[in-house]
């Protein structure tokens, strides 16, 4: 169980820095040896970031497919916030596919249980948060993009507040402006300020 959970985080570090291949190799590895185990938990955690690589890597039935596979085990462990992020990652794809009423409406049906879930239960809320936000912005009437304008707000509390909780400020400022996600909604963020001023 260990050997397989240190597989998938190798996959998902490889997958931050591009490394799609590999990624791929470290995750299959780690889902094999999960369902040999009948590890589900750890089996839907790699699943979620498997899908990541599947999106980078412009697969998106394969993204779909492990999102799916997750889902089912997520609702099967009871794990309601993992289930939800894997609803996002659906919906996200959706948008992808250019389905985008099915990606809204499936947005505007998460985000009050998403901003309703305690952030610790939430495994990635930076992602979800600009998942939302990029699906809410596919629309430019006004409704719409108030939901955008609400969901990277609460994305830049919880960005800030967890910044805040790092003593060394070059921590701060690298966990601000290194994390490609964090860097993308700190931009989104940015702009509305902007836009608004």
């Amino acid at each position: 169980e260990g050997e397989a959970r240190s597989l998938d985080t190798i996959g998902l570090a490889a997958t931050l820095l591009g490394d799609l291949a590999a990624a791929m190799a470290h995750f299959a590895d780690a889902a094999m040896r999960q369902r040999a185990i009948d590890d589900a938990p750890g089996l839907a955690y790699t699943l979620s970031h498997h899908a990541l690589a599947l999106v980078a890597a412009g697969d998106l039935d394969g993204a779909q497919a492990a999102l799916e596979e997750g889902l089912a085990l997520r609702t099967k462990l009871d794990d309601a916030a993992g289930a939800l992020e894997c609803r996002v990652g659906l919906a996200d794809v959706a948008r992808r596919r250019g389905q985008l009423d099915t990606a809204f409406a499936a947005a505007v049906a998460l985000w009050p249980a998403f901003h309703a879930t305690p952030v610790a239960n939430v495994e990635a809320p930076i992602r979800v948060c600009l998942s939302l936000a990029r699906i809410f912005q596919t629309r430019d009437d006004p409704a719409a993009q108030g939901l955008a304008r609400a969901v990277i707000d609460y994305g830049h509390e919880l960005l800030t507040a967890r910044a805040a909780a790092l003593a060394d400020p070059a921590m701060r400022t690298g966990f601000l402006t290194d994390v490609p996600e964090h860097r993308a909604l700190l931009a989104m963020w940015q702009h509305l300020r902007r836009a608004a001023a």
